[in-house]
């Protein structure tokens, strides 16, 4: 597809991740234009695919810094915001970060898309804001929350953060993804269902824990789709 200025440009931060990296591709498909911002903590091979294409801008910072935030906003029509340290683990390990990054990051960018009139805000939330509840009541966006981690915890204060934010020309919207899996261009294996196809590949047997337990699942692929889809939808009509 040839480069041209009348395609949007989307700002995916997190898009070296994996979610993200599925993502990126899926938008230059369909049509825009992607710059990522990342830091790329794991490397970058996940994007190296993409810096021959005409369409996509690779910004290497750190959406807690306003000088990197201000510079990746410039031009930019929409914004989905993946960047953040997912799961519980990772957020136990380093929890002064994984608040600086998951809340604080998110608090800069949404408050300086918004000065910049950018309308479209996706946010990467999870299920995980739902916490332990009744299994056979479903869960719905009316749901009372109840976190049971940390990274649950900064995600409910982005989503509030952000609705406090809303406006007729700013229009977050939160999507609490289940728990991702499948192959990406950066799959993880800490996630439970790719952990278990690991295992049972590399150790022919798996290990369960709280077995009468279970959880929302989505695959990456879809994952990437719904962010799509609902950016097809008019901006404030959600």
């Amino acid at each position: 597809m040839l480069k041209t200025d009348k395609m949007p440009l989307m700002l995916v931060t997190g898009g070296a991740g994996y979610v993200g990296s599925t993502l990126m591709r899926d938008a230059l498909i369909t049509g825009y234009r992607v710059r990522c911002l990342d830091l790329l903590l794991y490397g970058g091979k996940s994007i190296v695919g993409l810096l021959s294409n005409p369409n996509f801008e690779l910004m290497k910072g750190d959406v807690r810094n306003k000088e990197d935030v201000e510079r990746a906003l410039e031009g930019v029509d929409v914004i989905v915001h993946l960047a953040g340290i997912v799961g519980d683990l990772p957020c136990q390990a380093a929890p002064k970060s994984a608040y600086q990054i998951n809340f604080h990051g998110t608090e800069l960018l949404a408050g300086l898309a918004k000065k910049k009139n950018i309308r479209t805000f996706v946010f990467g939330s999870t299920c995980s804001t739902y916490g332990i509840v009744d299994t056979t009541v479903p869960a719905d966006e009316t749901r009372e929350l109840n976190p049971v981690s940390l990274y649950a915890e900064t995600k409910i204060d982005c989503e509030k953060l952000l609705l406090s934010l809303k406006s007729d020309s700013f229009h977050p919207v939160m999507l609490r993804y289940g728990t991702a899996y499948g192959v990406s261009f950066r799959t993880r294996f800490d996630l439970l269902i790719n952990s278990f196809v690991y295992e049972a590949l590399t150790q022919k047997k798996i290990v369960v824990f709280a077995a009468n337990m279970w959880r929302p699942y989505v695959h990456v692929s879809d994952a990437a789709a719904i962010v799509l889809e609902i950016l097809k939808v008019p901006s404030g009509s959600i």
